[in-house]
């Protein structure tokens, strides 16, 4: 059990500061926080990344493996990352993004939800038959004309249509 060396800070100042010449790349502050590109880390952040002109942190494995961030608490955890086996983006409730898939985004962009080969534009499994909209109204956009799904007060839902720039009624289901 060899150490390669031992930094031990007493007192109330910065425990690491790493620098390219004279400037200050790296610092660990009292109480532990690292900061990368900045010499002030926020105290409630673990790792405080700051870059002038775009920040980009690169998690990266081998071709056949997954790379994903886990984000625990007691008593559950969420993790998100890309697996390569599958080509896909992956939201799990998991210590991994093998299983418990919640949202899986394909490379070419369909997204699904309870569903881990989403076979259109969005793609939604599972065994509950409801989907939720708290807004009064879906849009159908294509192009210059639309169409809409609204629901009006307590009870109608109506049809409509935009052709040409004027709504048209088409159907009315009172409750």
């Amino acid at each position: 059990n060899t150490k390669a060396g031992i930094i031990t800070q007493t007192g109330t100042g910065d425990i690491l500061n790493l620098f390219d010449a004279t400037t200050e790349v790296m610092t660990v502050v009292d109480g532990g926080s690292v900061g990368l590109g900045i010499t002030n880390p926020e105290s409630s952040s673990l790792l405080h990344i700051k870059k002038t002109s775009g920040a980009k942190v690169t998690i990266e494995s081998n071709d056949s493996n997954p790379a994903w961030i886990n984000f625990s608490g007691a008593s559950n955890e969420m993790s998100a990352g890309f697996d390569k086996s599958n080509n896909r983006f992956v939201i799990a409730n998991n210590d991994t993004i093998t299983t418990g898939h919640r949202v899986v985004v394909t490379t070419v962009g369909n997204v699904g939800i309870n569903t881990i080969s989403p076979q259109d534009l969005l793609h939604i499994g599972g065994t509950s038959t409801d989907l939720r909209f708290t807004a009064n109204q879906i849009k159908f956009d294509r192009d210059s004309a639309a169409s809409y799904i609204d629901q009006y007060g307590t009870g109608s839902i109506v049809f409509r249509t935009t052709p040409s720039g004027s709504q048209l009624e088409r159907l009315t289901i009172d409750s």
